[in-house]
Order: structure tokens, then C-alpha cells, then sequence
């Protein structure tokens, strides 16, 4: 009796979490972002603050400049509920430019965020 009853919970955890993302089926109100980046030095691994990005797909485009200092000036929140296929420009003084491809997917009911730590070559 017991194990049939523990059976049943297991099934009927098992399709709670099938049901969706908020529980009810519906899907939670928060906005989540598709991309943080986070930029460190290559040799030394500590953070390089200040850093400039470009983040773009097409007519969209996201861009600014980081603080240069205080805590997390080397990470950022982008792409706030967008997935798709992006290219990413990265520029800061006495470092090499850098630029790459970003590919956000999502589920059915948000972004998937992908955390890129992004090292930068001194010159």
C-alpha cells in the first residue's frame, strides 16, 4: 500500500513539473536576461572594468560602456527576453578588440541565459 502511494506522488510530481513553468501551466512574470557578460583579464583573471560592448541582430542593437570600478563593473544583464543569433563587439583601452557570435535560445516560457566570461588579451 505504502509503495503504490509513493508511486502515485512520484507520478503526480512528475507531471507537475510536465505542466509548465509556473506550476498552473502558465509561465512565471519575471524577465529574465539572454546574456550576462562577464569580463576578466586572460593572464591575471581578475576583472576588467570599463570595458565597451555591442551586442546586435540586424535593426536591434544594445550598447554601452561599464563603470570603471566598484563591485561587478565587469558584468552586465543584455538581451532582457530575446533569443536569437547575435553579434557581440567588446573594446577596451590597452586590451585587443574582440568579436563574436551569440546564440540565446529560450523555452517555452523564457530566455535561456547563457553566461559568457569573456577574457581579454592585454596588448
Amino acid at each position: 500500500m505504502i509503495i503504490r502511494n509513493l508511486a502515485a506522488v512520484a507520478l503526480a510530481g512528475t507531471a507537475f513539473l510536465i505542466g509548465g513553468c509556473g506550476g498552473d501551466g502558465g509561465c512565471e512574470p519575471d524577465i529574465r536576461p539572454g546574456a550576462q557578460l562577464i569580463f576578466n583579464d586572460r593572464e591575471t583573471g581578475l576583472p576588467v572594468c570599463g570595458v565597451s560592448y555591442r551586442i546586435s541582430d540586424g535593426d536591434y542593437t544594445e550598447e554601452g560602456n561599464l563603470p570603471l570600478e566598484g563591485s561587478h563593473c565587469n558584468q552586465i544583464s543584455v538581451l532582457q527576453e530575446r533569443s536569437g543569433s547575435y553579434s557581440l563587439e567588446v573594446t577596451k583601452g590597452g586590451y585587443a578588440p574582440i568579436t563574436m557570435d551569440v546564440e540565446i535560445f529560450s523555452d517555452r516560457c523564457h530566455v535561456i541565459t547563457e553566461r559568457l566570461d569573456i577574457d581579454l588579451e592585454s596588448l
